[in-house]
């Protein structure tokens, strides 16, 4: 579960940014997302069909004016010149097509939009209980990760030095396993240094990632909290309402 960014220019050239879901269990988001992208392919293909043709009109036409030109002065007519300004006519005509049919994948892009934006709105409680759920399953993806790489790099490092003193021992040295270092590496040429940082980086990750899982699940029970406060609110003040209403009915 992850978001893809769309961007496309909309009219005046305005920047537009879409982050969207991708790979939600949810079906009417998937489905909305689904329907975005295709909204998206369509729009890029003739927004660029459109970009191309842009200055065809006026290359025609420039192209028609130099050929009347070259003709007269050889003496000849304008026979090719309209042939080029047919082409331009026909290609102002396609622009203008093209025009219609940028408005149309725009609209349909923009509408396709609005209703994945709507389809995220109404299933958020369930889209949040998906993402927390993959970023708890991904918590424990890291920590296996933390734990292999540290068993690995005890294992690489002491295979390695014994299998260096193993060397020395077999030159008529003594058996004493230290781990070697790479000869591009130099002094910092340790495999075991960098699976160890590997290792530390891992934990760092996993540390902030569930202090913001911490984070997010107490703004979710402020929110909650709040919201229900507010509805006891509302009820107590219908509840004065109808006192009120009682005691005028009584004095009445």
């Amino acid at each position: 579960m992850h978001t893809q960014d769309l961007t496309y220019t909309s009219h005046g050239g305005m920047h537009n940014r879409v982050p969207v879901i991708v790979g939600a269990d949810v079906k009417a988001v998937t489905a909305a997302s689904e329907a975005l992208f295709e909204a998206h392919v369509a729009f890029v293909a003739i927004n660029r069909e459109r970009a191309a043709a842009q200055g065809d009109p006026v290359r025609y036409a420039e192209d028609a004016r130099l050929a009347a030109a070259e003709a007269g002065q050889k003496g000849g007519d304008a026979g090719e010149a309209k042939k080029l300004k047919k082409k331009a006519r026909a290609a102002e005509e396609r622009l203008g097509d093209l025009d219609l049919d940028w408005e149309v994948a725009i609209a349909n892009l923009q509408a396709k939009r609005f209703a994945y934006a709507s389809a995220v709105e109404h299933h958020a409680p369930a889209l949040a209980a998906e993402a927390r759920t993959a970023a708890d399953a991904a918590v424990l993806s890291l920590a296996s990760a933390a734990g292999i790489a540290r068993k690995a790099e005890t294992q690489l490092s002491g295979s390695l030095a014994i299998l260096a003193a193993l060397g020395h021992v077999r030159a008529g040295g003594e058996f004493a396993p230290v781990p070697p270092t790479a000869r591009s590496g130099g002094m910092g040429g340790a495999p075991g240094l960098y699976v160890a940082e590997a290792q530390s980086n891992l934990n760092t990750a996993i540390g902030y990632a569930t202090e913001i899982l911490d984070d997010l699940k107490a703004d979710e029970k402020a929110a909650a909290q709040a919201a229900k406060a507010e509805a006891e609110g509302d009820d107590d003040s219908l509840d004065d309402l109808g006192d009120e209403d009682e005691d005028d009915e009584v004095e009445a």
